[in-house]
C-alpha cells in the first residue's frame, strides 16, 4: 500500500483518516483516531478486520472463498459457453459504457479473479485504480493477474471491504464499477448511495449483476434460467439508486440474463423550482400543491369555488389562499406572512 493512498481511505468504522503504525516484526497496520486498526499483508489492507459482518456478507464472503480459483473459473467459462457470448467481446463492451480515459482514478468494487481489472489497468495505462473484494480469497487470485502487467505508471491499490460503507473519501473517483455480486450484497441500496458518494460529481458509476429481463420473465426461457440460477429472478435495483444519480441509463447483457446500470454522479437532488406558479385556473406552484393541502371539502363547496375564482379573474389557488388567510384573520388570529 502507498502511504499517499492514506487521503483517499477512510475508516469504515468511524469514517476517520488513517495512519500508518508498525505493529512488530516489521507488520504495518492503519489506525483511526478511535483506535480501530486494520493491518496490511502482502500490500493488502483488510478493512473487515475487527468489524462486525452482516450475516448475509459473511455467507457471501465463504461461498467466495470457497470457490476463489477452479470452482470459479469454471462457472465463468460455463457462462460464456452457455449463452453463446465472447468473454472479452462482453467485458470490453460492458467497460465501454465507463469511458474510461488514462491518468483516471478508478474503483472497482467486487473484483472477483480480475477479469475486468486487468482490462481496466489495460484502458487506464497510468493512473489510480483502486480494488476490493470481500473475500481475501479473490482479491490475492486479482493481484496475481495484475502483478504480471508491466505498467509501472499505474498504482494499484488492494483491499478486503465490504460493498457498504465504502472505506473512501467523499469524492474521490472519476469512475465507480462493480460487476456480479450486488444481488448477494447486504444492503444493496446503501452500496449504491456509497458509490455515489465516493465518486466526484460528473464522474461515472457502472454496475450490473443478474437479472432476467421484464420481458423475458414469464417465457419458459425466462423460467429456465432462473429455475438455473435463482439469482436471476433479482430486479434491476432502479428504486435504489441515490438521489444525486443523473443521466440513468439502464441495459440487459448476455441473453437478456444481467442488467447494466449507468448513471452520472451529480449534487444532492437535480435542480428544481419549487415556488414557480403554474398558468391556468388552477394556479399554485408545485410546493403549494404539496405542502398547502387541506381537508377535502364537499363537491358543491369546491364548485362554489371554483365559479368564484373564475368570476375573479383568479386562479383556484390564489382565490383560496385569500379566502383561507381573510377567514382566519376575521376570527381573530393574527395574519400569517405572505409566502406564495
Amino acid at each position: 500500500m502507498r502511504r499517499s493512498a492514506l487521503e483517499i481511505y477512510r475508516s469504515p468504522i468511524a469514517g476517520e483518516r488513517l495512519s500508518v503504525v508498525e505493529s512488530g516484526d516489521d507488520a504495518l497496520e492503519i489506525v483511526d483516531r478511535s483506535g480501530n486498526r486494520f493491518p496490511i499483508v502482502e500490500g493488502v489492507v483488510d478493512f473487515t478486520a475487527g468489524a462486525t459482518l452482516a450475516r448475509k456478507d459473511e455467507e457471501a464472503r465463504r461461498v467466495y472463498d470457497v470457490q476463489a480459483g477452479d470452482i470459479y473459473e469454471s462457472a465463468m467459462r460455463w457462462l460464456w459457453q452457455a449463452f453463446k457470448e465472447d468473454e472479452a467481446v462482453v467485458r470490453n463492451s460492458t467497460l465501454d459504457r465507463l469511458d474510461l480515459q488514462p491518468g483516471q482514478r478508478v474503483l472497482e468494487i467486487g473484483c472477483g479473479s480480475g477479469s475486468d481489472s486487468e482490462l481496466i489497468a489495460k484502458r487506464l495505462s497510468h493512473g489510480e485504480l483502486f480494488v476490493q473484494d470481500l473475500s481475501k480469497e479473490m482479491v490475492t487470485l486479482c493481484k496475481r493477474r495484475l502483478a504480471s502487467l508491466r505498467q509501472p505508471s499505474l498504482a494499484v491499490e488492494y483491499s478486503v471491504a465490504a460493498g457498504r460503507p465504502l472505506p473512501f473519501a467523499d469524492n474521490s473517483f472519476d469512475r465507480v464499477f462493480h460487476f456480479g455480486g450486488l444481488n448477494m450484497f447486504s444492503d444493496i441500496g446503501g452500496s449504491l448511495c456509497g458509490m455515489g458518494r465516493v465518486a466526484k460529481p460528473g464522474g461515472k458509476v457502472l454496475v450490473g449483476d443478474e437479472s432476467v429481463g421484464p420481458w423475458l420473465r414469464e417465457s419458459e426461457y425466462g423460467k429456465i434460467v432462473i429455475k438455473n440460477n435463482p439469482l436471476c429472478e433479482a430486479q434491476a435495483p432502479l428504486e435504489k439508486l441515490p438521489e444525486n444519480a443523473r443521466d440513468v441509463s439502464l441495459s440487459y447483457i448476455i441473453g437478456g440474463t444481467f442488467y447494466l446500470i449507468s448513471f452520472t454522479v451529480g449534487t444532492g437532488v437535480p435542480a428544481i423550482d419549487l415556488d414557480l406558479q403554474h398558468n391556468g385556473t388552477r394556479g399554485g406552484s408545485m410546493r403549494t400543491r404539496y405542502f398547502g393541502q387541506l381537508e377535502g371539502v364537499t363537491v358543491e363547496a369546491k364548485q362554489i369555488a371554483i365559479e368564484a375564482a373564475k368570476a375573479s379573474g383568479k386562479s383556484l389557488h390564489a382565490w383560496l389562499n385569500e379566502a383561507v388567510r381573510e377567514k382566519a384573520e376575521q376570527s381573530g388570529l393574527p395574519r400569517p406572512s405572505k409566502s406564495d
